[in-house]
């Protein structure tokens, strides 16, 4: 057995700022059908009455698909040239009834202080659409919004759609599809409309001949929700997952309180729009597919944890870091290099010429501290100097305190080259294990991915 549910509720950034809630929705059960509606009013600014247009249309839309259940050959829904003059014929009453309510509602209800003064301030900018409504022209996209339905029969399910938000349905294997055709005009914060002069003609259906297809589930929603999941159709179907193991469990009642629970938290954490949710669910067919929820759910958990691997892995693949890193390190590498063969050189020089001294009973002076020993040395040499010439013991401690010197001079040299030398490997290194991680984890995940597909 069907059951059905409904909820809308308003958006985290409307209760911030002050504005009413834009979407509506309606469910209906009647002995001949069970229809579902929901209207997304627009945020345009010059759609400053939306919250009116999407109510409108959604009751308008319940008696309109009501009668149409009532008085409809199911047959010539399953007949495609008869379905597309039927739908024409509906939609065209709809929309048209729907913008005579709206304009006589602007005539019973003028134009507030607050309206007024926004229009006049947009007229000063010249507005194009304010001097239109000044000129009595296109007055119903004030009430702007988009419209989605449902009407099920024992016959059939029949879907409209003009605008975004989604329309998804779950077949007998448990998986979802979106049927209702999209429309590319719907991207980013742009989206047709009940208002738009080609509206009749741009609505989208989907008829299923429920004698030939079984449908389990059904959720129109509107696109506060997609947006909360960043349009992530697998997170939304999982979200759709969650809510029908809960009905499942606690049965629709409890689902319908859940839900007025949930939507106000999922508007406040995503982007704080309106979020409207109707449709039916079949808990008795679905509960079979319990496992392959969880499954499904546990693939997504991981698709999202690889994607933001790959993610990760192409940021540092695309990124000229990993060859700046290691180019320094090689530079470093090659400075600790050199230096380290001339202190080296330098050093051998200096034993050399301490050997030669020696053998020539010259006396080293002795000191753990090598500026002691090279002070003790030119005090030497002067003496030397003093008390012989051309010794040769003054030309071996002339050149040993020379390369003393040097050595001086090299080793912090040789010492900075090393300390930039660790740095620049352990910079090298850091950022090679995190990619070389990352390829590992892709690895696992890609595993585990496929034993869940398998």
């Amino acid at each position: 057995m069907n059951e059905f549910f409904c909820s809308s509720i308003i958006g985290a950034r409307h209760i911030k700022q002050g504005t009413p809630r834009e979407d509506y929705g309606i469910c209906k059960e009647t002995e001949s059908c069970k229809v579902f509606v929901l209207g997304d009013g627009h945020g345009d600014p010059n759609c400053f009455r939306s919250q009116v247009g999407s109510e409108m249309i959604c009751k308008l839309a319940v008696d309109a698909l009501e009668s149409f259940a009532e008085t409809a050959n199911p047959e010539d829904l399953f007949n495609e040239s008869t379905c597309k003059g039927l739908i024409k014929h509906l939609v065209n009453y709809l929309f048209g009834t729907w913008k005579g309510s709206v304009l006589k509602q602007l005539e019973e209800v003028p134009f507030t202080d607050s309206e007024l003064a926004y229009m006049e301030e947009q007229r000063k900018k010249g507005s194009n659409t304010i001097l239109a409504y000044d000129q009595g022209v296109e007055l119903e996209h004030i009430f702007g919004t988009t419209f989605i339905a449902g009407v099920l029969t024992d016959k059939y399910l029949l879907l409209l759609h003009q605008g975004d938000g989604r329309c998804t349905v779950m077949h007998a294997n448990g998986e979802y599809t979106e049927p209702v055709p999209w429309d590319d005009r719907c991207y980013d914060v742009f989206t047709t409309s009940v208002c738009d002069q080609d509206a009749i003609e741009s609505c989208r259906y989907k008829v299923f001949d429920l004698s030939k297809e079984k449908i389990l589930a059904c959720i129109i929603s509107s696109d506060g929700v997609e947006d909360q999941f960043a349009a992530d159709s697998d997170l939304v179907h999982s979200f759709f997952d969650d809510l029908f193991l809960y009905g499942i469990e606690n049965g629709t009642d409890e689902l319908k309180k859940h839900l007025e629970e949930i939507l106000p938290e999922l508007t406040k954490n995503g982007n704080g729009d309106d979020i409207t949710i109707c449709g039916y669910y079949n808990p008795e067919e679905i509960k079979p597919f319990q496992e392959k929820f969880s499954l499904r759910k546990e693939r997504i958990k991981l698709q999202a944890q690889l994607n933001s691997v790959l993610f990760k892995l192409d940021s540092i693949q695309r990124s000229p870091k990993m060859d700046i890193l290691k180019k320094k390190w090689e530079e470093a590498k090659e400075r600790f290099s050199e230096l380290q063969k001339e202190f080296n050189k330098a050093c051998s020089e200096r034993d050399d010429l301490e050997k030669d001294l020696t053998e020539m009973q010259f006396k080293l002076p002795q000191s753990s501290n090598e500026s002691d020993i090279l002070s003790s040395l030119i005090r030497a040499l002067n003496t030397i100097k003093n008390n012989f010439i051309s010794s040769p013991v003054q030309r071996f401690v002339e050149d040993l305190i020379q390369v003393k010197q040097k050595l001086d001079t090299l080793k912090p040299q040789l010492d900075a080259a090393e300390a930039q030398l660790q740095k620049c490997k352990s910079e090298y290194d850091e950022y090679l294990d995190r990619y070389n991680g990352l390829v590992e984890k892709r690895l696992i995940l890609e595993g585990e991915l496929g034993k869940l597909q398998a």
